[in-house]
């Protein structure tokens, strides 16, 4: 009878309603660490959703799917994960949205010791966020950032670094997240001059954006 009830519901305003509180109480859920609690009710949410949701409730479509997508990472279902977190990478409007779905890929692969395809998909994260950088970036590519960094950094001195500002802009944190998971990741996986660049490449983001 629910079943039939939630499918005749599906893309009406009470089905919306309805989303939205799933979408509700599977946050509290997560919040509680029912975690497994939390996966149901988003997926139920996720199932009241109308046709083409991402075009017509962008907003509740993504809440729902990241928040799925997190509690699937704490109960460390990567199956659950690609479930909720494709359409997101598929779907999301910008790659600010589609951060911290890679973000949850990226440990989730990490965390099971798959270092080759955590980078696969660290390097996806940063193309999409506008930092391309290549697997094995050359000693040469290295050599001339290190001394932009050294020009860049000429007169400075260590208060003046602890000092800067929060940084505030949303793709420069995005950046910078992706880049602060990469590092083991790329040390384990043998990429001396990926774990070089993205160290440099973080000072950069830091001297602009704090």
């Amino acid at each position: 009878h629910y079943k039939l009830a939630t499918s005749l519901l599906t893309g009406s305003k009470e089905a919306l309603e309805i989303t939205r509180l799933f979408n509700k109480a599977g946050e509290r859920a997560h919040e509680g660490a029912a975690y497994r609690n939390a996966i149901n009710y988003f997926r139920e949410g996720i199932a009241l959703l109308p046709t083409n949701p991402w075009g017509s409730h962008y907003a509740l479509s993504l809440s729902l799917h990241q928040n799925a997508c997190e509690a699937a990472y704490s109960v460390a279902s990567e199956k659950e994960i690609s479930e909720f977190g494709d359409p997101i990478l598929n779907y999301a409007k910008d790659a600010i949205d589609r951060s911290r779905t890679y973000m949850i890929m990226i440990l989730s692969l990490d965390s099971k010791s798959k270092v080759n395809e955590a980078m696969d998909m660290t390097i996806q994260a940063l193309t999409d966020l506008g930092l391309p950088i290549k697997r094995k970036p050359g000693a040469a590519e290295v050599g001339v950032n290190l001394l932009k960094a050294k020009w860049k950094l000429r007169g400075i001195d260590s208060n003046y670094l602890l000092n800067l500002p929060p940084m505030t802009d949303k793709k420069a944190i995005a950046k910078m997240q992706i880049i602060y998971a990469s590092y083991s990741i790329s040390y384990r996986a043998g990429l001396p001059t990926f774990y070089a660049l993205t160290v440099l490449k973080s000072i950069f983001l830091s001297l602009k954006y704090g």
